[in-house]
């Protein structure tokens, strides 16, 4: 049976599920288009229609971005449009279907996928750019998309692993080429990238499954690296040195400083505005767009605000770019600079994401809790933070090293060690406590 309304999101997100297999709700402003409610809770918009005698349904898609009741009724009007003209929506999806190859999927995707994921940030698309055009596309881009099983991806999986997409190509953005590595870390994310879009292409309706779900990818290791005070001092000498041998542009010794004093990511201070600093307030103020985890302030120490004011404020941006065709109006040219500074500072395995790690040992080292480290950073669980906890064992190791101190005095000076007054302990009693 299905009851005849208009469809709409209130509606939709009442309507609970049958008892019955399945439940529909015919809407009322186009005709053929309804709501198919199942008992697991899942809800599809679908297309009833006739082909001759026979009653077929045409999905549209999984209720949910993009599938929002204006787009059903937009693409069920396209499907009827295509009815009057003797073409079967059904027989279509399924030549699509077999027919589109990863390549094809992987152009749709970035092409269509941002409208369909508006919250999703521009560096992730940029992840998944790079990883379905340098590795999924070379090993299977030709394949036919639904034909695909997991032990295919896990095949790629071990592939990009092993280095077989590693390689040195042109860039696209700016002259020169660039290094594609492989690794375990490059096969983990690509493997993300991959399975992301084709979960896509299922509540698209170009895949009917996801043909390789269940690929059990590579644990991501967290890298950790601190730089100590005597490395910062280091790393200050050696951008002192480039600037004045006139290697480097003096705005990108100040990122650094401010990558450092602030624990920022790269492209809070990159594509940094001089209306987002409050300086009345001591503090930068980013909006949701600007943020990975959401809006967030930042506040800026005396330092900071002492390397703030080094810098002419002649531009939107507090470090434009040094290009006038840049697209972006902020300079992103950091990466390739800071190669040459923990070069010149003798510190080759140091990343610039380490500047932010650095900051949070650096607050953990003086007392600070998990909770105000978390807070500066901008992450949004504790959970995040707690790969810091480690750095605030200094009162635990002062202990162990008083406790071995006394037992390397007793070996040194031979200080005969009165036995316990307990019969059951066997052993050497030492008092810490005592002078």
């Amino acid at each position: 049976m299905e009851d005849r309304v208009k469809l709409s999101k209130r509606f939709i997100d009442s309507v609970q599920p049958p008892e019955a297999l399945e439940k529909r709700c015919a809407d009322s402003d186009v005709h053929g288009l309804c709501l198919r409610v199942y008992r697991s809770g899942e809800k599809r918009f679908a297309v009833k229609y006739r082909m001759g005698r026979q009653q077929k349904l045409y999905t549209i898609g999984t209720v949910g971005s993009p599938w929002t009741v204006e787009a059903a009724r937009v693409r069920a009007r396209e499907v009827l449009a295509d009815l009057s003209q003797g073409i079967d929506p059904q027989v279509q999806k399924v030549a699509r279907r077999d027919d589109m190859t990863v390549d094809d999927l992987i152009d749709l995707y970035l092409k269509e996928g941002p409208a369909d994921k508006p919250n999703k940030r521009e560096s992730s698309w940029e992840g998944d750019r790079s990883s379905l055009h340098s590795h999924i596309r070379p090993l299977i881009g030709k394949r036919i998309a639904s034909s695909l099983v997991p032990a295919d991806l896990a095949k790629v999986q071990v592939d990009i692993a092993n280095g077989k997409t590693a390689r040195k190509t042109k860039s696209e953005k700016k002259r020169g080429l660039i290094t594609i590595k492989g690794g375990k870390t490059t096969a983990a994310l690509s493997v993300v990238s991959f399975q992301a879009m084709m979960n896509w292409a299922v509540t698209r309706g170009l895949l009917a499954k996801h043909p390789t779900k269940g690929v059990v990818r590579y644990k991501l290791e967290r890298r950790e690296r601190f730089i100590s005070m005597n490395e910062a001092q280091r790393l200050f000498d050696a951008i002192e040195e480039l600037e004045r041998r006139g290697e480097i542009h003096s705005q990108y010794g100040l990122m650094v400083r401010l990558l450092i004093m602030t624990g920022a990511r790269r492209g809070e201070i990159e594509g940094l505005k001089w209306r987002e600093i409050d300086m009345d307030r001591r503090r930068i103020v980013l909006s949701s767009e600007r943020s990975k985890t959401g809006a967030r302030r930042i506040p800026l120490s005396n330092a900071a605000m002492e390397t703030l004011a080094q810098i002419p404020r002649d531009s939107l941006f507090v470090f434009p770019a040094q290009r006038p065709n840049s697209t972006s109006g902020h300079t992103q040219a950091l990466p390739g600079v800071w190669d040459r500074i923990r070069i010149e500072a003798d510190l080759p395995d140091l990343r610039l994401h380490d500047l932010r790690h650095s900051f949070a040992s650096f607050a953990a080292e003086a007392g600070a809790s998990l909770q105000l480290i978390g807070k500066a950073l901008g992450h949004t669980q504790i959970k995040t933070t707690e790969r810091y906890a480690h750095l605030r064992d200094d009162p635990l190791q002062a202990m162990v090293d008083l406790v071995g101190e006394r037992f390397e005095n007793i070996v040194r000076k031979k200080v005969e060690v009165p036995r316990p007054t307990s019969p059951v302990f066997d052993g050497f009693y030492v008092d810490i406590n005592s002078g």
